[in-house]
């Protein structure tokens, strides 16, 4: 009980081996990541959104897509009543609270607690 049989292990190995793809070359490493990674080049979308429309290569980008139509917003700041769609969003929230300024313009040093910030910044010198 719970022992593969030896042909199983030799696919499940096989299985997890990295693959080429024959396009870019690049390496791909997991079971079945290859036909995903073969989306890029073919520009296939599968995944298509039932309330709009748009259409992705991945069904996790539409569960993320989808919290625009149901209102979702999974990511909570512990410090305010801030609710996000994307982890992301809260990380750069969270600035706002710790002060932090991780976006510096490298022609007078200013500091920004946004990417978005320092990008107007820039396009106004």
């Amino acid at each position: 009980p719970g022992l593969e049989s030896p042909d199983k292990l030799v696919r499940k190995r096989r299985s997890q081996m990295p693959q080429e793809c024959p396009v870019c070359h690049k390496v791909i490493h997991g079971a079945g990541k290859l036909p995903r990674h073969m989306r890029t080049h073919t520009g296939e979308k599968p995944f298509a959104c039932q309330v709009c429309g748009v259409r992705f290569t991945r069904n996790d980008k539409l569960k993320i897509h989808m919290r625009k139509h149901t209102g979702e917003r999974p990511y909570s700041c512990q410090h305010c009543s801030a609710r996000f769609l994307h982890s992301y969003d809260l990380k750069n929230h969270m600035h706002l609270h710790t002060g932090a300024r991780p976006y510096e313009c490298n022609l007078c040093h200013k500091a920004f607690a946004k990417d978005d910030h320092l990008q107007r910044h820039l396009k106004g010198q």
